[in-house]
């Protein structure tokens, strides 16, 4: 699953960035020189960043063509798409670089890549909803074997949170769909909970997995205020298992 995802990413980052260069030029008259740039683009969008950073210590020319920021960017966009769409997502990275620093997108996608996650399936009621990635923000890192399904075993109202949640034990993840493909299942999913104020529980091995809507708790609790999923997960205490 990881490297289907893997693949994914590399497919969405190269589109991405050949969309950018193709309506750069656009209406122009391609010589044999711009001919050759474009193929170049086109071949530094099929890279990952280990790729890009080899190629850079190669010669001044490869050197600036691989360090260009919107190869960068959509790296990191491919990695977490909430970049790209939700900027309630950015104060809970805690970085220590600014997107106004040179290299900002270059330093982040090693940063991101870092970055603990954990992609599933998700299933409520018997039925798959959508494919998940759930990515680490905050609080003890995530090191159990996860599994590739999560199933929502039950709901609960959202004013019993502090009943589920011990907030000093747990990972908070931020959670969105893998691809477009799963963004209606997984908007679906948000409607369902915040229409009836309830979170959703799920269980993988001796962790519970909490996964909270756009909510005041999740306001108050972690300060954020945009509009995906938020999960919290922890060790199962023994009157629960």
């Amino acid at each position: 699953q990881d490297s289907a995802l893997w693949l994914r990413e590399r497919a969405a980052a190269r589109r991405s960035v050949a969309r950018e260069w193709d309506s750069g030029l656009e209406g122009e008259a391609w010589g044999p020189q711009e001919e050759k740039i474009r193929m170049l683009w086109r071949i530094l969008s099929l890279c990952d960043g280990s790729t890009l950073r080899k190629l850079m210590t190669l010669n001044s020319r490869l050197k600036h063509a691989a360090a260009d920021p919107r190869l960068w960017r959509n790296l990191c966009f491919a990695r977490l798409r909430g970049l790209r769409g939700d900027p309630h997502l950015w104060p809970l990275l805690n970085l220590n670089i600014s997107p106004e620093d040179e290299g900002f997108w270059l330093m982040m996608e090693p940063w991101l890549q870092g970055m603990v996650r954990w992609p599933c399936s998700l299933v409520k009621s018997g039925k798959e909803m959508c494919r998940l990635v759930m990515h680490q923000l905050a609080g003890p890192p995530l090191s159990w074997p996860r599994g590739d399904t999560l199933v929502i075993e039950r709901r609960f109202p959202i004013a019993q949170l502090d009943n589920f949640l011990d907030l000093a034990q747990a990972s908070v993840m931020y959670v969105e769909p893998e691809d477009e493909a799963d963004r209606e299942g997984y908007a679906s999913l948000i409607e369902y909970l915040v229409a009836r104020e309830r979170a959703g529980l799920g269980v993988d091995g001796d962790k519970r997995v909490v996964l909270v809507p756009p909510c005041e708790y999740l306001r108050e609790a972690v300060g954020y205020n945009g509009t995906s999923l938020i999960a919290f997960i922890h060790s199962i205490q023994p009157a629960f298992l």
